[in-house]
């Protein structure tokens, strides 16, 4: 067992990272144009990884329609709230960071604010908190993501440890992941091999996925960092700041680059399957410049998640975010197996979906004055939700891209 202080993520580079994300939530951001029914047009090409393997690279331009039919839409409809100005305090969130949910329904929300995990029940009734904010074992500091296995063992990312507790909410233990510097974005566990994988920029060797043994030995890290054979500075390349991944039931991995727009699925061993690209995507390279202090940078826009839903199916959340002059826009693209787009679908709302339930249900973070937890269905129709106000063409903004065709707009309501 580790135990004893845990140093604070070494300064320079978690700065970096820091205030790289600083940066995307509060910044000045240029917009997210969504995309409306258009026919796609993937190039496909094939490269080997390290491995070998022959990997598809599918770049997209347009937007997908459902089957050919323009009229599909994606909607989301809750069945249950949590926090917002609920009169129950039991139900308060100060800065929700993550979310997931055990095989009987019930499901936890990290709270880095409240520097605790919060367990609640199918019917959204609270059963327990778990953590507390210090820098001893069990306690947190910089807790950023949370992840079940299949014995109901609670992990918490915090800062570049992970912290294990019992299903009752008792600290087990602690361990380091990699040698990387910043902090863990996204924590998933196979229930099989009981791996543990972490997403965390490690500019030295610049990969960014870190597998884990049962024993919580390192064994070993892929996926490259968005810098890897290119002329880039090793602490510009915080800018990029990684990603984010989920398992899919089979342990493949998805993994999606906060910026510029990319997927890849890699086997639970590592391997490249398949890589996606959005070529009109204005999620694009961050600016970029040097300060007297370090490195400085600026995104438009992001993908802040991504969920694998069932039969292979899996949802990218992309999002530009609200300044005082714009309102938010999160967009969802749907997807097969083999990394078509199927759907594009906006809202003009700040969520992030974190994680779905074995009913395929999602749970958002609802990012307002107020944060909230909702659960939702993803459903697909032609009607819009109750209460939902069409709204107009979204304004153009310039591409960042070389090659981007204009996009037709959608026409978006909200639920």
């Amino acid at each position: 067992m580790n135990s004893g202080h845990r140093p604070a993520p070494s300064s320079g580079l978690h700065r970096a990272l820091h205030a790289s994300v600083s940066a995307i939530r509060h910044g000045g951001v240029v917009g997210l144009t969504c995309c409306g029914a258009m026919l796609l047009m993937p190039i496909q090409s094939w490269s080997a990884d390290q491995s070998g393997i022959k990997a598809r690279t599918i770049e997209i331009r347009g937007a997908g329609t459902w089957a050919g039919d323009p009229t599909k839409t994606l909607a989301l409809r809750p069945d249950l709230t949590l926090g917002a100005n609920d009169d129950d305090t039991s139900d308060f969130f100060a800065r929700p960071a993550d979310i997931v949910a055990d095989a009987h329904f019930n499901f936890f929300v990290l709270d880095n604010g409240l520097y605790c995990v919060k367990q609640f029940d199918p019917n959204g009734r609270q059963i327990r908190t778990i953590g507390r904010r210090g820098p001893g074992p069990g306690e947190l500091e910089y807790p950023t993501a949370i992840a079940l296995d299949d014995i109901g063992r609670v992990y918490v990312a915090d800062g570049l440890f992970v912290e294990v507790f019992d299903s009752t909410g008792i600290f087990l233990d602690q361990w380091h992941i990699a040698s990387s510097d910043g902090f863990i974005h996204s924590l998933e566990i196979d229930p099989t091999t009981r791996w543990t994988y972490a997403t965390c920029l490690d500019i030295l060797e610049q990969t960014i996925i870190h597998v884990s043994g049962p024993d919580h030995e390192n064994i070993f890290s892929f996926c490259d960092s968005w810098g890897k054979s290119r002329d880039i500075d090793l602490l510009a390349e915080g800018a990029f700041g990684g990603g984010k991944i989920d398992l899919a039931d089979d342990g493949s991995v998805y993994f999606t680059q906060l910026t510029p727009y990319e997927i890849r699925k890699f086997s639970a061993a590592g391997d490249l399957l398949w890589t996606v690209r959005r070529m009109d995507s204005p999620v694009t390279r961050p600016e970029i410049w040097s300060t007297p202090t370090g490195v400085s940078m600026r995104a438009a826009a992001l993908s802040s998640d991504i969920v694998a839903l069932k039969n292979g199916r899996f949802l990218n959340v992309a999002k530009r975010l609200p300044d005082k002059d714009e309102e938010p826009l999160t967009v969802l693209d749907l997807y097969d197996v083999n990394g078509e787009l199927l759907l594009t679908q906006s809202w003009a709302r700040d969520f992030d979906v974190k994680t779905r339930d074995s009913r395929d249900r999602l749970y958002l973070i609802e990012l307002d004055e107020y944060p909230a937890i909702t659960r939702n269905q993803l459903i697909l129709t032609t009607d819009p939700m109750p209460g939902s106000q069409p709204r107009g063409e979204y304004e153009r903004f310039p591409q960042k891209e070389e090659g981007g065709a204009p996009l037709r707009p959608l026409h978006p309501g909200r639920y």
